[in-house]
């Protein structure tokens, strides 16, 4: 879009209102942690369960050969010797393919099947071993799954009664006992896992708790924070609208009133006056416009869909107008969502407000632009300028300092006597 003085050149980019997310920091979630007695890491074996096995065949042997001669001959504790042995290697290698292959493989079952017919030799010449027969129990849930741990039970719930009923002869002798002690071991067995899976199933359930727990946790936090965002928003929107129904039912009813009286007065006044009195009226009504545009800059409407480049593309036309000035708008380079449109649409009223009440200025070009860290925003105009180390900052660039800084912008000024001014707002992207 082109014009000239009042019509304003512009060249429009199109943008979007680019807000983010608030962020806020926040105690940590509570977590769902291990629960007392699970393993660090699955597959591997803790420190109770590779002594266990090895305690209580040591514990098996030595009480076969205590009772040598009285209840254990010698011989058949010699030849249950290299049993005794094939038994600790064979759980040795069974520790060593559980670290590494996932419950119920092939190969534990096969593993585990040469140990068991193992462990029934040694206990045709030790019955002892039955006491180291209870790791079947402790082991069959770490082992295997499904179906194949009431089997495992079962296999050891009958090589424990047979040893407990003396081997071989006490089967024979006595079979009710090798069947009562059978069913007692099972059943004992059967009674251990159920215990055993209800713990498990109670662990479960405290971890899901847990884990609910942590996500409301997680939940609420997000949600209090949008609250807190929200009421800080609707708290300056609502003092915003106050202070612009103050500015607009005294500042600028004020004015007005003045303008109407300076209007009013007789036709016949000495030039001087007359002078003086056009002067006074012309300033009212610059204060007038100052007055509207921070009513307008307050008020709860702000940027639109159309982003910043609609904005500007609305601003700058009506103040060109309004003040007379040719004035060109560059976006051609304008990045399609700017991070701080408010910040940098108020930089530009602010910086224009400047312009029209010192510059005494014929020409005003505006360009926004970004590269790839950063968004500009510059305002140069051919006015008088001023020198910036003679003359203070007033409370324009002051407020545009402020805005700026608060999203982590600045704001660079150049300017001399009788050679225009540039100021140039960044923002990071």
């Amino acid at each position: 879009m082109t014009a000239t003085s009042p019509p304003v050149a512009t060249r429009d980019a199109s943008g979007s209102v680019d807000t983010g997310p608030a962020s806020s920091d926040h105690p940590p979630a509570p977590t769902a942690t291990e629960p007392p007695g699970g393993s660090a890491r699955p597959g591997v074996r803790q420190l109770p369960g590779v002594l266990l096995p090895v305690l209580l065949l040591g514990l098996s042997a030595a009480a076969g050969w205590v009772t040598t001669g009285e209840l254990v001959m010698r011989e058949a504790m010699l030849a249950s010797t290299p049993s005794t042995l094939l038994l600790l290697a064979t759980w040795a290698l069974i520790g060593l393919l559980q670290d590494r292959l996932r419950p119920g493989s092939p190969a534990l079952v096969v593993g585990f099947v040469v140990h068991t017919v193992v462990l029934a030799v040694g206990l045709w010449w030790n019955p002892f071993l039955c006491i180291y027969a209870f790791v079947g129990y402790y082991e069959a849930e770490r082992l295997f799954r499904g179906r194949q741990v009431p089997v495992v039970v079962v296999v050891t719930a009958v090589l424990a009664a047979f040893g407990q009923t003396g081997g071989f002869r006490g089967v024979l002798g006595v079979p009710v006992l090798f069947a009562v002690l059978a069913l007692v071991n099972l059943a004992a067995a059967l009674a251990l896992m159920h215990f055993s899976q209800e713990r498990e199933r109670q662990l479960h359930a405290r971890e899901r708790a847990a884990a609910a727990l942590a996500a409301a946790y997680e939940e609420n936090v997000s949600l209090q924070a949008r609250l807190v965002e929200q009421a800080r928003a609707t708290g300056v929107s609502e003092e915003r609208a106050r202070l612009s129904r103050e500015i607009h039912d005294t500042v600028a009813q004020g004015l007005v009133a003045v303008i109407r009286q300076l209007e009013a007065l007789p036709g016949p006044l000495d030039a001087d006056v007359r002078h003086r009195v056009e002067q006074a009226e012309r300033s009212a009504r610059e204060c007038l416009l100052e007055a509207r545009r921070a009513v307008q800059a307050l008020a709860p409407q702000q940027l639109g869909e159309g982003g910043l480049a609609e904005a500007l593309g609305a601003v700058v036309p009506q103040w060109a107008r309004t003040h007379g000035i040719v004035t060109e708008l560059d976006a051609d380079e304008a990045p399609e969502e700017s991070a701080h449109p408010a910040v940098l649409l108020r930089v530009a009223q602010e910086g224009l407000s400047n312009v029209a009440r010192h510059a005494r200025a014929g020409r005003v070009r505006l360009r926004w632009w970004a590269t790839p860290t950063e968004e500009l925003l510059q305002i140069a105009d051919d006015g008088v300028g001023f020198d910036p180390q003679r003359v203070g900052a007033g409370h324009g660039l002051t407020g545009m300092r402020e805005r700026l800084t608060a999203v982590g912008g600045r704001l660079d000024v150049s300017s001399a006597e009788d050679a225009g001014c540039t100021i140039t707002a960044r923002v990071p992207r």
